[in-house]
């Protein structure tokens, strides 16, 4: 007897590509495997051995095998990697299992892969408590900005190379994000929090999963009841299940408590333009000068940007939309500021609001409601 599934080459695609960010630096036998599950409500998933990541895949067709009421095929996910690899997005994969093959066809491509593993029944599903819900429609983008812009991947200081979600203390759940030079915090809509959890942390793993998708309106965070540092991170679009992966998360490990850095001193403010200010800054980005230190001479409504270390580099005008300095100057490493900058949509506007010489330079603006930024240098003329 044989048990088929058809499915969208472009969503088996999309889930092998994913599945391979969890797989790719394993080199054991096992870790290299995947599994093809079908259960008995017909609902296919793909997932690697270990059960940490599971890909729902929700265009898929099943009719299991007669004498079976559940399937769980193991593969080598190399092959299945380089059969999707060469599938377009708009074709249908139509796979058939049989004794020990798994046959697969697409287009003008089939493929037979011998010695599958079947397996009738599955192990139970962990006892899990919910301790996080998230149903902010923009957090799909959200994510994305904070991951690409502001996420850490010095894994010598693996507390931060995650998204952190906390408590604020005027009660409000916000996420934040740093790489220890620029820093941003976003309010979260529609969240509900555990109230025996201050603090839940987003590891880098999961970030570059999710990213993957280009749509979810819902985040569920889990945690296994028996082993309190086993995390469950799952996504949904509506009620479609798109993505669940479990770590492990240490519970002695917290994240920088970044409301006791935000300076409270009164400050004074330019507003810029993101498109303009971008425009600017390419200049020197193109030349490879991430780490070089750019002056901003601030006076009327003009900002003049120049390079300290090029005294022959042509600075660079930006008009100021408004200014409440007057007359000021401030130095900033550039790739530091270009990160922040261009975490901001183009068509929009960011207020630099600055205060102290020893106090850092907070951001506002559309998407990112927070960014903080340390100069390198600061003369500041309305300062005591």
């Amino acid at each position: 007897m044989t048990t088929s599934v058809k499915i969208s080459s472009k969503e088996l695609k999309s889930a092998v590509k994913s599945l391979n960010i969890v797989l790719k630096d394993n080199n054991n036998k096992e870790a290299k495997e995947c599994e093809l599950i079908i259960d008995k409500d017909g609902v296919c998933r793909l997932q690697d051995r270990k059960d940490n990541a599971r890909y729902i895949l929700n265009t898929a067709k099943c009719e299991l095998d007669a004498n079976s009421n559940i399937l769980d095929a193991v593969i080598g996910f190399d092959t299945l990697y380089d059969f999707v690899s060469a599938l377009s997005n708009k074709s249908e994969v139509n796979m058939r299992m049989y004794d020990e093959i798994l046959d697969m066809e697409s287009e003008n491509m089939q493929i037979k892969i011998g010695n599958i593993n079947h397996f009738k029944i599955l192990a139970e599903d962990k006892i899990r408590q919910s301790v996080c819900t998230i149903k902010d429609a923009e957090l799909s983008d959200k994510i994305k900005t904070f991951f690409s812009s502001y996420v850490s991947d010095d894994m010598s200081r693996p507390i931060m190379c995650c998204v952190d979600i906390f408590r604020a203390k005027d009660g409000k759940i916000k996420m934040t994000a740093t790489d220890a030079h620029v820093l941003a915090i976003n309010d979260i809509e529609s969240v509900s929090l555990d109230e025996d959890y201050k603090e839940i942390t987003i590891p880098n793993q999961v970030c570059k999963l999710i990213t993957k998708f280009d749509k979810y309106d819902r985040m569920e965070i889990a945690v296994d009841k028996k082993d309190k540092e086993n995390f469950v991170f799952t996504i949904y679009d509506g009620e479609t299940e798109l993505l669940s992966y479990s770590i492990l998360v240490d519970a002695n490990e917290h994240f920088p408590k970044v409301e006791l850095v935000i300076p409270n001193d009164a400050t004074k403010s330019i507003t810029l333009s993101v498109d303009a200010l971008l425009k600017a800054l390419k200049g020197y980005t193109d030349k490879n000068l991430d780490d070089h230190q750019l002056t901003f001479d601030i006076a009327d409504n003009n900002l003049k940007i120049s390079n300290i270390a090029d005294e022959n580099q042509k600075s660079t005008n930006v008009p100021i939309l408004n200014n409440e300095i007057g007359e000021y100057q401030i130095r900033f490493t550039l790739k530091a500021l270009n990160q922040i900058v261009s975490s901001y949509p183009k068509k929009s506007n960011i207020k630099l609001n600055m205060s102290y010489s020893n106090r850092a330079v907070c951001i506002e603006g559309e998407k990112i409601d927070f960014a903080m930024l340390m100069p390198c240098y600061l003369n500041n003329k309305y300062a005591n």
